[in-house]
């Protein structure tokens, strides 16, 4: 069932690869490991240059992985890639990232699916039927002010997001 830890900033991993900033907020990565937990492999890592640097990000990090470009700009492998954009990696294979000065960049990914996923607004699921169930339950939520399911936000009863069509 799905479930919310927090963990304090101060309890992720944080260090230095090649003059860039790490810090794993999920998963493992460079051998350290996020106190965050998932129910299968996953990395998210979050990548800070002060100054220009290259890191390389290495191909067993995970099996799909990619590279998104928060602030400043980035060169993966012969790619520029500016904020807002990603580069989906090759598997399995070590790939150099040259970060301009203030970049900041994210490393994503994990465990290929065992299956197709379906997303339908904010529902994502395998199973089509709970995302018919997830979305008669929001919209019963709307109608009631709030369910089990669905609550109301604390100090913000009033707005809902209705469906999209």
């Amino acid at each position: 069932a799905p479930t919310f830890v927090h963990h304090s900033a101060d309890t992720l991993p944080e260090f230095l690869v090649d003059n860039v900033t790490v810090k794993v907020l999920a998963g493992t990565a460079w051998d350290k490991t996020s106190p965050v937990s998932f129910p299968w492999p996953i990395i998210y890592v979050a990548l800070e240059a002060t100054s220009e640097s290259e890191i390389v990000l290495p191909g067993d990090l995970a099996l799909e992985r990619a590279v998104y470009v928060v602030t400043g700009e980035a060169k993966v492998a012969d790619t520029m890639i500016g904020v807002g954009r990603m580069a989906v990696l090759e598997p399995n294979v070590d790939v150099p990232v040259v970060m301009a000065p203030g970049t900041k960049a994210v490393i994503c990914g994990g465990a290929p699916m065992e299956s197709p996923r379906k997303i339908n607004w904010n529902f994502v699921s395998s199973d089509a039927e709970k995302i018919a169930a997830a979305r008669a339950d929001w919209t019963a939520a709307i109608q009631a002010g709030g369910t089990a399911r669905f609550p109301a936000v604390p100090g913000d009863e009033d707005e809902w997001i209705p469906l999209p069509s």
